[in-house]
């Protein structure tokens, strides 16, 4: 494809401020757990599990928004501020998904902790605080992708460039704090 052509010339216009935007968001991921440093050290579950419970809040997340913004270009949603019932309905499936994959990233997480003789709280604080840390992350996921789907309509971008890189950035950010947060509301990491 040649630089000069329209269609090129949108797609790198409308990319570069994705590409821009998004590292700030993933390096203030990486600097959260800084605070918490020595108590992670101390429990390195809690290293073992982030990774994947961040990644796959980007993943529905990503699922969400992909299948909303299909929705939206077919005509069978409407991109306005109250969601239509077959945006609820996406919502719904993603929120089951998301229950049973935060509970199996947190098994998973303190499977591998015991299989590398890693420090862990226990099964319940592991599990539980992933669970935790899930449902306090639901109700974002669900937000971020409806906004994104939406506003990549009104704004008239190829959602297939924006929302899942959009989305997977604030899940990394988000997810990060939501499972320090909810391993120091359960008590395993300190106030």
């Amino acid at each position: 494809m040649r630089g000069d052509r329209p269609d090129v010339r949108r797609i790198v216009v409308q990319m570069t401020a994705v590409i821009a935007l998004t590292p700030f968001l993933d390096i203030a991921a990486g600097g959260v757990p800084g605070r918490f440093q020595s108590e992670l050290v101390r429990v390195p579950a809690i290293l073992i599990l982030i990774p994947p419970f961040v990644s796959q809040s980007g993943a529905l997340g990503g699922i969400l928004a992909s299948r909303l913004s299909s929705k939206i270009q077919l005509g069978l949603v409407r991109p306005s501020t109250w969601p239509d019932a077959i945006a609820w309905v996406d919502a719904a499936i993603v929120s089951v998904l998301a229950l049973v994959t935060f509970l199996l990233v947190g098994t998973g997480a303190t499977l591998l902790a015991e299989l590398t003789t890693r420090a862990h709280p226990g099964v319940g604080e592991m599990i539980g605080g992933t669970a935790l840390a899930g449902l306090m992350l639901l109700p974002l996921i669900l937000l971020v992708s409806y906004g994104i789907a939406v506003a990549t309509t009104r704004f008239r971008l190829d959602p297939d460039d924006q929302s899942v890189p959009v989305i997977t950035s604030c899940m990394d950010l988000a997810g990060m704090l939501a499972v320090l947060l909810a391993m120091t509301a359960i008590g395993v990491l300190p106030a």
